[in-house]
């Protein structure tokens, strides 16, 4: 996760955002084939990066092992898992400087957004009847 939070805060920079965030999917067994898909044969392990004023925070250490049955849906359940929690956070959507004080409220945002993520996957189809606020605390 180091590469890639030097890679996102660069890029953090260049582009001019506050934010820049990244989904690591990768394949539970390492002797796996390497696959571009999001349903990794033997599963998954997740885990987010994202880069901020005030450096990176990542979920590598708290990464989640999941089998995802759909490859559909988990950016959208991500996107909405850690909004939710950034916002339950009082973080304004363009945070501050000061956000820089606060990467436990991001870490936290990041593993809500990966464990909505593996929910979602958990079932076929782009809806999941099963995700709700108390699956993801």
């Amino acid at each position: 996760a180091a590469s890639l939070c030097g890679s996102l805060a660069a890029l953090r920079k260049r582009i001019g955002v506050p934010l820049v965030a990244c989904c690591v999917k990768r394949a539970l067994d390492a002797s796996a084939a390497p696959s571009a898909s999001t349903v990794k044969e033997g599963g998954n392990r997740r885990f987010s990066v994202v880069a901020f004023d005030g450096g990176e925070v990542s979920t590598e250490e708290t990464a989640i092992d999941h089998f995802p049955v759909e490859a559909l849906g988990g950016g959208d359940a991500w996107i909405g898992g850690f909004l939710s929690s950034a916002l339950g956070r009082d973080l304004p959507p363009r945070p501050p400087a000061a956000l820089a004080t606060q990467p436990e409220a991001l870490r936290a945002a990041l593993r809500r957004g990966d464990l909505s993520a593996a929910l979602h996957q958990e079932s076929l189809g782009d809806l999941s009847g099963g995700l709700s606020l108390e699956r993801v605390r």
